[in-house]
């Protein structure tokens, strides 16, 4: 092997190491910050006094709203389709896969 070549992969695998190394602390300091922050957010909920039964989050309300606005959705188009209706998938009497013979 050359010395250049040895020296480009010598090169290489210390960048490669240096990055792998930066990146497992950089991942380190980010979970702390987000544990630390959930701890704060507990710490604050505790001192309040609420409990994690009573207190629903605004993401899981818009969640569950968005959940039931698509299981509605789904119901009309079933109810549609099944009453010979063009719904969902239905496209007047089998046109999409015409067979020839």
């Amino acid at each position: 092997m050359d010395a250049y070549a040895l020296h480009l992969a010598m090169a290489a695998l210390v960048g490669a190491s240096f990055m792998a190394v930066s990146a497992y602390y950089m991942h380190r300091k980010t979970l702390t910050e987000i544990l630390d922050f959930a701890r704060s957010i507990d710490r604050d909920r505790d001192a309040r006094g609420d409990s994690d039964d009573e207190a629903v989050s605004p993401a899981h309300s818009k969640k569950a709203a968005g959940e039931k606005e698509r299981s509605q959705r789904r119901a009309a188009v079933t109810t549609t389709s099944m009453a010979g209706g063009r719904g969902r998938g239905t496209t007047g009497g089998g046109a999409r896969f015409p067979c020839r013979t």
